[in-house]
């Protein structure tokens, strides 16, 4: 509910608005104090907005606390971002079952005056365990006058550290290094002058190896912030020559993770209407502007790529092509071209283009930018496929390509090359298209099979997402249900066109559906089993130390429980079962765990003294009150 308050203060009268509130794609609650000026809002005072989707699953949580002068930020603000998922057993508090979590907690914390970043700045990433912090992941300090980073900053992890320094004009300045916390010593350093990045210096085995940089250029150099643009083309500048991939590791990645974590602040900032800038370290890198005849090209670069990957998408997602490359080699091979006509022809494009649009690539020669994406050259105009049987197979147009046979790589023969790419996925979409005419397949069949395709994937895609460091007994089930998943879908392909394939697939989708709320309810078992565990338990004295102490009660009960019983219902998921027993196995094991709830309270010495009779899996059945399945 939105509550409006006033308070009179001296002549003019403050407000608090507390109520829900949109900052971007984030919604939440906030209160914050505001008072009318001209028919305008105006924030003074105390700020504060919380966003908690608490639920069963995955928790997101942003809680920001700060304060407003005139509607600029003042004074002591605190960022904090949680990510968490709940625990896996609940523990008992004040005789209540609360469920611990486990995840991240970002927090942001600094002050503000006039609405500029001013003072200490810190960035603090704990790991959260059982709702406590455990250990510190990431952590760093800066220092802000006027908005303007400067002097010395600090970042460091749980491995290693570094330290740099920036002029009070914010420029990067003197060397950046980074240090091992193991005591090995510098394993880094970058040399700075006046926001000019000079070389960059790695430990290696035999010493070290300096990598030298040319940052500066005949037609100038601007600077920019250090961040994720920034160390993009250092990445794509230094690709060729750097053996020792330095950006993928390091300083750089401390850099990265900084400038993330504070790109978080700023974007929540920005969206309330408040520009605020905390990554700004300053850097130069040079320029070498686009010719006309460049920007020409790039559009054509553009129009083509768009083109072929629409072309590609909508091949690589068809659903009678997935069923039909099943029994089809041929299928199977032009699918293959298609996969790789999609990763290394137009993926690495499409990132070319983002370079483009993000005002990266204006930065870096263009046949540094080339080579950084393609460092092998581009791709030869044939398409070379390893098919099922271990033969390569050849996929290539009856024309020659313009673009290959140059040494220097250029936008111009970039065009050329995509127009190929173009050509290469019309020809390959017109030879699946006769395909799928040829196979005559009824518009029933296409609707149903894209259906089966939907809840196969899903199916797989929700085994693939489970814990896999759960117990063995549970990770072999999910094994042979992804099994049971790949044979059905083959034998279905196999089938011959008839009204019992239809029913067949209709049969097989509904089937799978099953499958996953039995995958889900197979997941819940190692929680279930700890419940029972923890169920089957008295507290007792123990005259010897004097202590109450835990006892389990009912030992044969839950020793056939968990040694006979589960094993013997999960031995029944078999790449071979049929649809039937897949509902049938989900709702014996639901009804098994609410029957080990029931057996606790009842009076259970009879049915004890026969379990220890007997080792039948029917007699236990019968024993337990369970179906026979």
């Amino acid at each position: 509910m939105t509550v409006l308050s006033v308070c009179p203060l001296r002549a003019q009268e403050v407000f608090t608005y507390d109520g829900p509130l949109t900052i971007g794609s984030e919604r939440g609650n906030a209160t914050y104090e505001y008072i009318l000026q001209k028919g305008d809002t105006i924030k003074s005072g105390a700020f504060v907005f919380q966003k908690n989707n608490s639920s069963q699953g995955p928790t997101k949580v942003i809680e920001i606390r700060g304060g407003f002068k005139a509607d600029k930020p003042s004074g002591s603000w605190e960022f904090e971002f949680g990510n968490y998922e709940p625990g896996a057993q609940k523990k008992l508090v004040d005789y209540k079952y609360i469920t611990p979590i486990n995840g991240t907690q970002r927090s942001i914390n600094g002050s503000f005056k006039d609405g500029k970043p001013t003072g200490a700045w810190t960035v603090l990433v704990d790991s959260i365990v059982e709702s406590e912090k455990t250990s510190r992941l990431f952590q760093s300090e800066m220092a802000y006058e006027n908005g303007v980073p400067q002097r010395s900053f600090r970042i460091e992890t749980s491995q290693s550290f570094m330290v740099g320094r920036l002029l009070r004009n914010g420029d990067a300045h003197d060397t950046w290094s980074l240090f091992d916390k193991d005591g090995v010593g510098e394993l880094e350093s970058w040399k700075f002058d006046e926001s000019v990045l000079k070389n960059i210096v790695i430990a290696t085995e035999d010493g070290s190896k300096i990598i030298p940089l040319q940052m500066e250029t005949d037609q100038g150099s601007r600077k920019i912030a250090l961040d994720q643009h920034y160390l993009d083309v250092m990445e794509l500048r230094l690709q060729v020559r750097d053996t020792t991939h330095v950006f993928d590791h390091g300083l750089s990645v401390l850099l990265k993770k900084n400038a993330a974590y504070l790109h978080e602040v700023e974007d929540l900032m920005n969206e309330m209407g408040l520009i605020t800038s905390l990554t700004n370290f300053k850097v130069a890198v040079p320029e070498y502007p686009f010719t006309k005849s460049e920007i020409k090209a790039l559009e054509e670069i553009q129009t083509n790529t768009e083109q072929a990957q629409e072309i590609i998408e909508s091949v690589l997602s068809n659903t009678q092509l997935n069923i039909l490359k099943l029994t089809d080699p041929e299928t199977d091979f032009l699918y293959q071209v298609g996969m790789q006509l999609d990763s290394s022809y137009i993926r690495p494009t499409e990132q070319l283009l983002r370079y483009y649009k993000e005002g990266v690539a204006q930065h870096i020669t263009r046949n540094e930018l080339l080579k950084g994406l393609w460092p092998k050259g581009l791709p030869a105009s044939v398409i070379q496929v390893r098919d099922s049987s271990g033969m390569i197979k050849k996929y290539k147009l009856d024309q020659a390509s313009k673009y290959e046979g140059e040494d220097e790589l250029h936008l111009q023969q970039l065009a050329d090359f995509t127009e190929y790419s173009l050509q290469m996925a019309e020809k390959l979409k017109s030879s699946l298209d006769q395909k799928i005419t040829g196979d005559k397949r009824q518009k029933a069949f296409i609707s149903e099979e894209k259906r089966l395709i939907d809840q196969a994937n899903k199916l797989k895609q929700l085994l693939d997402s489970i814990d896999q460091n759960q117990p063995e007994y549970i990770s072999n089930s999910y094994g042979r249900l992804k099994k049971f998943t790949d044979e059905s879908l083959s034998q279905y392909s196999k089938m011959e066109e008839s009204v019992t394939k239809l029913d067949r697939v209709r049969q097989l989708a509904d089937c799978y559906d099953k499958a996953r709320n039995l995958a889900t309810a197979i997941n819940k078992m190692p929680d279930q089993q700890s419940e029972i565990q923890e169920l089957y338990q008295d507290q007792v004295w123990n005259p010897f130390t004097a202590t109450i102490m835990d006892e389990e009660v009912k030992k044969r009960i839950v020793e056939a429980y968990n040694e006979k019983l589960i094993p013997h219902y999960l031995n029944q998921v078999q790449p071979d079962m049929d649809c039937d027993q897949i509902l049938i196995l989900e709702k014996d094991l639901q009804q098994l765990h609410d029957r080990m709830k029931e057996l606790r309270k009842e009076d259970t010495k009879r049915l004890e003294r026969k379990i220890k009779r007997t080792d039948s899996i029917p007699e236990l059945l019968k024993l337990f009150g369970l179906s026979l399945s």
